[in-house]
């Protein structure tokens, strides 16, 4: 196996939402996939978008037809010659869709979610509960000030070590639709305390609606996982896949961005139904874990298939990040709400 990629289901349509990729290396393709689950044909808008914000051109009153899926690659949507010019695309819909963005450069695939730029509304602080400057792995922001104020905003990127110490911060002006995509190792070259370390991630802007994603990178590109910025904790949130054996690992990475300790309650359950390993353990406030399921559960018999589920008396960062025991894969889940 050589590529690995989950996505939740989803249930909901957006209405207003950001495909934050377009080039990474230049010998890409990329292509989108708009998923039409109503009985009658949707249209959508799509804006072009250059790093610096700048408009680069558009498509109005395009459409998928009922109950329907459409792929397109992007070399189709605008012309070859304007593909390697860096952004993003700004889309919206009306009557609603499902959409999501494929990339793919022959070495390894990449399935990033469409971002519901709504969602982001009155949210001032995004996180990641983890990122990586260390040997063998590349972490690569992408972050876009999806706020219409022509004024743009100020925006402070902070990267603290696991135990919640600040080792670098970096402060920015956004110009309205600016977008920063750089690996991590760059952005804060100049910060030695930044380097070959892991941790997490804090966004704090003036304005909401800035949002963006975290690109894990492995040596050669050989896989890549995407994982959202996320504003919004969880208390109750689960892992629909996870597997622990000789032949894949499970990684979870929790934060706590609390002032207070929270003690979190994590179960793992089988595809029976039964719960096969569980434990309570405390998250000090403002730091994170990141371990892989055999040392949460070191009792744990090997598990092929199963989900973790977690509740915590303080709301929680997390995500969830599968490998092969070879590394020709990495798959990145992002927590599922638990209600």
């Amino acid at each position: 196996m050589t590529g690995l990629n989950g996505m939740p289901l989803e249930t909901a349509r957006v209405y207003d939402w950001i495909l934050p990729e377009i080039d990474r290396l230049g010998d890409q393709s990329i292509q989108f996939t708009f998923t039409n689950a109503t009985y009658y044909p949707v249209t959508y808008d799509i804006t072009r978008v250059a790093k610096d914000g700048k408009v680069i051109d558009a498509i109005a009153q395009d459409f998928v037809g009922a109950n329907n899926r459409q792929f397109r690659d992007m070399v189709d949507v605008f012309p070859r010659s304007d593909v390697e010019r860096e952004g993003y695309l700004w889309m919206t819909s009306p009557e609603g869709l499902q959409p999501s963005e494929i990339y793919n450069n022959s070495v390894s695939k990449d399935w990033i979610r469409g971002i519901d730029r709504r969602k982001y509304k009155g949210i001032y602080k995004i996180y990641s509960p983890q990122f990586a400057n260390v040997p063998g792995w590349r972490t690569v922001l992408n972050l876009i000030n999806a706020n219409e104020a022509e004024a743009g905003a100020d925006v402070t990127i902070s990267l603290h070590a696991a135990d919640g110490r600040l080792v670098g911060q970096l402060q920015q002006h956004f110009a309205m639709g600016e977008q920063l995509k750089d690996d991590l190792a760059v952005i804060f070259e100049g910060s030695p305390g930044t380097q070959n370390i892991t941790g997490w991630l804090e966004i704090e802007s003036t304005l909401d609606y800035i949002l963006g994603t975290l690109t894990f990178h492995g040596e050669g590109d050989r896989y890549v996982a995407t994982y959202e910025l996320s504003g919004t904790p969880l208390s109750r949130f689960l892992f629909p896949v996870v597997s622990q054996n000789d032949a894949y690992q499970t990684g979870v990475a929790l934060l706590n961005g609390n002032p207070e300790s929270a003690q979190v309650n994590l179960e793992v359950w089988g595809t029976d139904g039964t719960i096969v390993a569980q434990k309570t353990i405390t998250i000090p406030a403002m730091t994170r874990i990141a371990v892989y399921l055999d040392t949460l559960f070191p009792d744990m018999n090997p598990l092929l298939v199963g989900n973790l589920r977690i509740s915590s008396d303080k709301a929680l960062y997390g995500f969830s990040l599968m490998n092969d025991s070879g590394f020709n894969f990495l798959m990145a889940m992002p927590a599922i709400p638990l209600f």
